[in-house]
């Protein structure tokens, strides 16, 4: 079974360059931030890793996190298979 990873903040020169190591070494990777899925590199990598790379619109600064309960539901559904655990998380946006 691959590993599967969960980059919050992943718009970050660092956040990035986690989620494009992962891809290469055959991780499933989550990567979220504000306006994700509009950055043009970001819709590159899709593009690459159609179905290893989920990108996710959440701002975790949000006191709130409205979207929370919504997207981690979607991440527990990655391509129509359930993800029973996720090997990794890194945070990179405080």
């Amino acid at each position: 079974m691959r590993q599967k990873v969960w980059i919050v903040g992943a718009n970050g020169a660092i956040g990035f360059e986690l989620v494009k190591i992962y891809l290469k070494n055959g991780f499933k990777v989550v990567a979220s931030s504000r306006d994700i899925e509009n950055s043009k590199d970001f819709l590159n990598l899709k593009s690459e890793y159609k179905t290893d790379l989920k990108l996710l619109n959440i701002d975790v600064l949000d006191e709130k996190f409205p979207q929370l309960n919504k997207y981690l539901k979607k991440i527990l559904i990655f391509k129509g298979k359930s993800i029973k655990k996720v090997n990794t998380f890194y945070c990179t946006s405080f």
